[in-house]
């Protein structure tokens, strides 16, 4: 063995700071020892030599230079030292796109299947098929009894069913006209103030009483009657179709004595109620029936001295009065509603027709004319009530 002059600790400036070995020939020396006839010192140097020769040595890895040989070297074979790269097998590093397969990129038209597009009638027929095909839930429990499992809040109808009574403030509009169809019988001809209107309006206070009945949810009837006062009155100057043309200061005067006056004062009437209910605590009636009306005709002639200065003739003065109850029909309609407790308000308004009666007046006096006359009497009547509704 043979150690170059940086391991024997000789400086040599030829040499590079490296370290060399140097494993001599077997005939340079002798045969190998080992065991106990190895010094040991050569041992320590041979322990030493196969550390460095371990591939896991630190000094592995320096880089080796050739050895500074002896001059008597010849033809000694050199120990092979692999660095730490030689030594152990390196693995092969692929990039990352070699050492990952790529996927396959396709274009989106290509990636995504496109939906068939489908006609509108085609579509149409689709859905409708497609709804046909789903269940439709099935209701088993009837409304009333799923109102009471939810405990749903329900307004309690009350009771309209009983008599009541009330009071009707209103006003009434009497629509009457006079006609005067004969003077004397045929002889006289009738002038053209007749017809003559009586129509008049007036306050009315009444009251009523009557009963109902409760049916079914929506619907009562019952009956109603009434009765009620206002006074409705007109009167004109002289008697109407007694003009006999002339247009002196002495027939004007005669015109202001004489006069006619047609009175409406009470009414009543019997009638059938139909009523829905709007709300529970609100109901819209009809109603209709027989109706009375008072009525009463006035006929005044003061009488003057001169001829044709007076409606009904010279010294003729007559004073008469006729006074009938007309019946007639009624019908209407009206808006009640409930209060608090017992009480309840509505708005009405009736129309009722009388027709027309006759009658002749001048009859008390032979000096007078004799006037036939018509009269027709028709009513129109908006009253407030407010009710008490008896238990």
């Amino acid at each position: 063995m043979f150690l170059s002059p940086l391991a024997q600790g000789v400086p040599d400036r030829n040499v590079s700071p490296s370290f060399s070995i140097y494993l001599g020939a077997a005939d340079d020396l002798g045969p190998p020892r080992s065991g106990a006839g190895v010094p040991a010192n050569i041992q320590a140097v041979q322990t030493q030599f196969a550390d460095l020769a371990s591939p896991v040595s630190p000094l592995a890895s320096v880089t080796q230079s050739e050895p500074v040989m002896p001059p008597n070297s010849g033809a000694r074979p050199q120990p092979v030292i692999a660095s730490e790269f030689a030594a152990r097998p390196q693995p092969v590093i692929a990039s990352e796109f070699a050492a990952r397969p790529q996927p396959a990129i396709a274009s989106e038209p290509a990636a995504r299947p496109q939906p068939a597009v489908l006609s509108e009638p085609a579509a149409r027929r689709q859905l409708a098929a497609l709804v046909q095909s789903m269940p439709l839930p099935k209701l088993t429990t009837p409304p009333a009894t799923l109102a009471a499992t939810v405990d749903l809040p329900v307004a309690a109808m009350p009771s309209w069913t009983g008599f009541y009574a009330g009071i009707a403030p209103g006003i009434r509009w009497g629509k009457a006209t006079w006609t005067t169809v004969e003077i004397d019988g045929p002889s006289q001809s009738v002038s053209g103030d007749s017809p003559t209107s009586f129509d008049n309006l007036a306050d009315r206070i009444g009251g009523y009483f009557g009963h109902t009945w409760q049916f079914a949810s929506r619907w009562a009837a019952g009956f109603e009657g009434d009765f009620g006062w206002g006074d409705n009155k007109k009167t004109v100057g002289g008697i109407p179709g007694l003009k006999d043309g002339a247009t002196t200061n002495a027939l004007n005067a005669a015109l202001a004595n004489d006069s006619a006056t047609i009175k409406e004062s009470w009414d009543g009437s019997l009638r059938a109620r139909f009523g829905f209910f709007l709300f529970p605590t609100v109901m819209l009636y009809a109603t209709g029936g027989l109706a009375l009306q008072d009525v009463e005709v006035d006929f005044f002639c003061a009488g003057v001295a001169a001829a044709n200065t007076a409606s009904c003739g010279t010294q003729a003065r007559v004073s008469e009065k006729e006074e009938r109850l007309l019946p007639g029909w009624i019908g209407g309609g009206g808006a009640e509603v409930k209060l608090s407790g017992n009480w309840l308000a509505r708005a009405e308004y009736r129309y009722a027709d009388f027709g027309t009666f006759r009658n002749r007046f001048g009859v008390s006096n032979p000096a007078s004319h004799e006037v036939t006359v018509n009269v027709d009497v028709k009513t129109h009547t908006a009253l407030l009530g407010l009710t008490y509704q008896f238990d």
